[in-house]
């Protein structure tokens, strides 16, 4: 039996803090896919998403991509990171902000390999851009998708 919902949860209890261009050490309020905000007020940004995943121009729920192999499950987790409403960003901010938060999560990622028992983040990709969430919406964030790669021993 997988843990994967185990591990989704492991990731969003790790706490990511990064120095803002213009606001100082921030850390997004995470989300797991448990609890998930409708939407997502400015006022409550930055924010982390854990199980989001974007489709052709949006996020939607799709949390993993799942092969198994000899005794190995291999997990795809996406994380959506909104850093900034796009109509309330000066862009010299947010930008900046998303390469800092990027570098951040990876370190995060980096000293929690063993992220959960038999388990082991094995990879991570980061893309930063702008972000509709959640699907419809017409919400548009800058922000960074992250998908972490996991590798669960059985």
């Amino acid at each position: 039996m997988s843990s994967l919902r185990s591990i989704v949860s492991a990731l969003a209890a790790l706490s990511v803090s990064y120095t803002a261009e213009a606001t100082g050490t921030v850390t997004p309020t995470a989300y797991d896919i448990s609890s998930l905000p409708a939407s997502m007020p400015g006022a409550n940004l930055p924010a982390r998403l854990l199980g989001t995943t974007r489709g052709d121009s949006s996020a939607m729920f799709n949390p993993l991509a799942a092969g198994v192999g000899d005794g190995i499950v291999m997990h795809s987790v996406s994380e959506l990171a909104l850093i900034e409403l796009v109509g309330l960003s000066r862009v010299a901010d947010e930008w900046p902000d998303t390469m800092r938060y990027a570098d951040a999560l990876l370190v995060v990622l980096q000293a929690n390999r063993s992220i959960f028992t038999r388990c082991e983040i094995t990879g991570a990709s980061t893309a930063r851009g702008v972000f509709e969430w959640p699907a419809g919406s017409g919400e548009n964030f800058f922000g960074c998708q992250t998908i972490i790669n996991i590798t669960e021993y059985q």
